[in-house]
């Protein structure tokens, strides 16, 4: 905290728990007082997410249910209908998964920065702080499937434009060397293994 000598006062600090949707800063505790609101919730975290070859940030949110309770299409239809309409649009989550635990401190800390950092694909070296740092592993595993699902969904964005380019190449070096090409499956073959190949 700086005090001027006319009065002023600056406090200084830093919010672990800021996520910044689309350039919006916003708190993760307005969330979670959405999340309040559902009887089906038991507890939550949510965090940030860069997506690969993304520059916004995605809301990520991780739920864990009360026992009679499944995560279906209408659970989450009611979860983002609550943090929508108790929040804002720009609160809304792009991505809500089930989970067993949420990462705690042993003084009862919600770890946000460590399932940001899981997603993100860093290095975690606090798993000791942590009082039940077995329920990370879903985390991961979560990760690596959204990661697969955006690494598909590049490949199949850009595999129109890529095939064609691929497939202009290859047929032209079997052409240069006097290759005779009797139909386009060996090219279609070796276009789709080098797109795979890339990611």
């Amino acid at each position: 905290m700086t005090i001027f000598k006319n009065g002023e006062v600056i406090v200084h600090g830093r919010s672990d728990t800021t996520l910044n949707p689309g350039g919006v800063r916003i708190g993760s505790s307005e969330i979670y007082s959405a999340m309040d609101s559902l009887h089906e919730i038991k507890n939550s975290i949510a965090v940030g997410w860069v997506p690969p070859h993304q520059s916004d940030e995605l809301i990520v949110l991780f739920v864990v249910l009360k026992e009679e309770n499944i995560l279906n299409e209408d659970l989450i239809k009611k979860i983002k209908t609550a943090i929508r309409t108790i929040c804002s649009p720009r609160h809304v989550p792009a991505y809500i998964f089930k989970v067993s635990g949420i990462p705690f401190t042993r003084s009862g800390k919600i770890m946000e920065l460590t399932v940001k950092a899981i997603l993100a694909g860093k290095p975690l070296d606090n798993r000791t702080v942590l009082s039940n740092p077995e329920v990370l592993s879903e985390y991961e595993a979560i990760r690596d499937n959204l990661l697969s699902e955006k690494r598909q969904s590049l490949v199949n964005k850009i595999a129109p434009h890529a095939k064609r380019a691929f497939s202009y190449t290859i047929i032209f070096k079997f052409k240069k060397i006097g290759t005779k090409i009797e139909n386009h499956s060996t090219v279609s073959f070796l276009v789709n293994m080098t797109l795979i190949s890339k990611f």
